[in-house]
């Protein structure tokens, strides 16, 4: 109910002109319901939201309102209506009528047997029910308390917007009614929560009404340590749409709750630490004032990696003085070090009570550990260098993204060619991003330098490799002159500063020949590049 849907009929011979009606179907129960190609088949059930385009006299909205459909094929083999809208539970009715505006009947004949007022057929055709649910509203809240534990639920409708300004005409429910401690619930607290999307009962109604079961279940010979409750809610929406939603909850009455957190955890080889810690909560004392600690309570705990017992998990994995936290090391991905390596894993923590009334419990755990995204390995060089020139390869857009404060190492290789190393390409791995190598004299064409960026860790990123052109002056010069420039962001708002750097060399008078030099200053333009307009002149400086 309230939701959206759409309405698919398949047959033969369908046009724009067909309309429907959707009424309230006759029930064996209760009776009453419409029939198609009756007068009151004309008019929309009440429930059935429509834009208030057309109202009848009693305030009904006309059939007509659903207009024709949304979409019908080309063959006339199907049409749907879209967008339609029922605001309360119930069995509906769908009436057709094939091109409508022509769908009439005789009212009234002559003696001579001739028609003389014609009618509306009334959407004659009885195409199908359809069956509405009351609106969906989710409950969110603990499912499962000890006894000396609150209780805290929120009914969160599907868009808050639907509400109302006012406070919501909420009912709230607990099932079995006929338990003693739905029925104290009930009784001492729910009858007086409406109008209220959020719950909160408080600790000591919980042990008081848990007391009652348990006093009642023990006289019958059925006395339990959980209690298994529902909790239910009704509430009306701005639209009048009737929505329901309830949360399944257990508590723990005479037995400790053992929770395990988390359930589920995912964690990143080599970066992260498997930390799991399993929650354990007593009863506590008739008028929980007291409540043993869970350390206090317990006797033993063992902890199982069962998907994977060739891995020993020994108490040096858990903090001292804590047996429920266990912390492990995840192995590294260039497999060094102790810990649980990639892949999927079930953990459990196996406890024992020193209260020999309670029987021992088992935390469940799974644990993914992942391989952790790799570096990013990005360089810039020019298109092309004069032989016997430095060439100016930079990395600095090179970036862990795990922890991108941290420095990454850098190897570099070039071949020209026919696969061979460069003649005079030699630089050392090291942790620096820029990198000025002098090309050999005599070497020419194409050469493929590729880059290398490993992390702390191990990490090794996807190699990065670019072309570079090697040749003589007049050639270098026809391609651009020897500069690295650095990646320039895809995308920036108006009011963003943008810094272009350009890493060039020049003739000092020492070892580097004077046509490997950049020019002494260098002009910067802005160019649109999606319509014909003037370059936009850009200052700069100059930073030896």
């Amino acid at each position: 109910a309230g939701e959206p849907f759409s309405l698919n009929l398949r047959g033969t011979g369908f046009h724009a002109s067909d309309r429907i009606s959707i009424v309230y179907a006759p029930s064996l129960e209760s009776g009453g319901g419409v029939y198609c190609g009756t007068e009151q088949a004309s008019v929309l059930a009440s429930t059935v939201l429509a834009p208030p385009l057309a109202r009848l006299s009693n305030g009904s909205s006309a059939a007509d309102i659903l207009g024709q459909p949304t979409d019908v094929q080309d063959d006339g083999f199907s049409e749907e209506w879209a967008g339609l809208k029922i605001r309360w539970k119930g069995i509906y009715r769908i009436c057709w009528a094939g091109h409508h505006s022509n769908s009439s009947k005789c009212l009234r004949e002559t003696s001579a047997g001739k028609c003389s007022m014609y009618g509306s057929t009334h959407h004659p055709y009885h195409v199908g029910d359809i069956r509405v649910d009351d609106g969906n509203v989710t409950l969110m809240g603990q499912t499962q308390i000890a006894r000396c534990d609150s209780l805290d639920v929120m009914a969160q409708p599907p868009n808050p917007g639907i509400l109302n300004n006012t406070a919501p005409l909420a009912e709230w429910t607990c099932k079995p009614a006929f338990t003693e401690i739905c029925g104290a619930l009930q009784s001492d607290f729910f009858d007086f929560a409406g109008n209220q999307l959020a719950l909160h009962v408080p600790e000591a109604l919980i042990a008081s009404a848990l007391d009652r079961a348990k006093y009642v279940a023990q006289g019958l010979g059925i006395a339990a340590d959980i209690e298994n409750i529902t909790l239910s809610v009704r509430l009306r929406d701005a639209q009048n749409v009737t929505r329901t939603g309830s949360l399944d909850v257990q508590i723990y009455a005479g037995a400790p709750l053992v929770q395990a957190e988390p359930e589920f955890a995912v964690s990143r080889a080599g970066v992260d630490v498997v930390s799991l810690m399993a929650r354990v909560k007593f009863p506590g004392t008739e008028s929980c004032t007291s409540t043993p600690s869970s350390i206090e309570g317990i006797k033993s705990v063992s902890w199982y990696l069962s998907s994977a017992p060739s891995v020993n998990l020994t108490a040096s994995h858990t903090p001292p003085g804590n047996p429920l936290h266990f912390m492990m090391p995840t192995a590294s991905v260039s497999g060094s070090g102790v810990g649980i390596p990639v892949g999927g894993y079930d953990i459990s923590a196996h406890i024992t009570f020193k209260d020999k009334a309670y029987v021992p419990q088992v935390a469940q755990f799974y644990v993914e550990v992942t391989t952790p995204q790799p570096p990013i390995a990005l360089f810039v060089a020019p298109m092309s260098v004069p032989a016997g020139c430095p060439l100016i390869l930079d990395a600095s857009a090179s970036v862990d993204p795990l922890f991108p404060g941290e420095g990454l190492s850098f190897s570099w290789t070039c071949s020209n060619a026919s696969g061979q190393p460069c003649v005079g390409f030699s630089i050392p791995a090291s942790r620096s991003p820029l990198h000025i190598s002098q090309m050999a004299d005599g070497t020419s064409g194409a050469h493929s330098i590729t880059l290398s960026a490993t992390t702390g860790d191990g990490r090794v990123a996807k190699s990065a490799a670019s072309s570079v052109e090697v040749g003589g002056p007049s050639a270098a010069l026809g391609r651009g002159w020897p500069v690295a420039l650095p990646p320039l962001p895809e995308m920036v708002g108006t009011s963003t500063a943008v810094s272009c750097v350009a890493v060039a060399v020049e003739a000092n008078g020492g070892s580097i020949p004077a046509e490997c030099s950049h020019p002494s200053e260098a002009n910067w333009v802005l160019r649109r590049i999606d319509l014909v307009a003037p370059d936009v002149t850009l200052q700069s400086k100059r930073v030896n």
